[in-house]
């Protein structure tokens, strides 16, 4: 398949340190975002990828991360 010839990046310590400070700045701006779409704006922040969605709602306004739609 596509996606299994695609690299996959793994939620790792500064990924997941990344995920926590996004979730707590939207928190903190009376704004919400589920824990794994943190998780993965983290992941995309530590290693300066695109997060690919279909709902870029869950990830405006998060800064260092460039989002998607498609």
């Amino acid at each position: 398949t596509i996606l299994s010839s695609l690299p996959q990046l793994a939620l790792d310590s500064p990924s997941a340190s990344a995920g926590g400070l996004i979730h707590g700045e939207k928190i903190r701006t009376g704004q919400s975002i589920d824990p794994e779409d943190a998780m993965i704006a983290g992941i995309a922040r530590v290693n300066s990828e695109k997060v690919l969605t279909r709902n870029i709602r869950h990830y405006s306004g998060i800064e260092g991360v460039t989002i998607e739609n498609y």
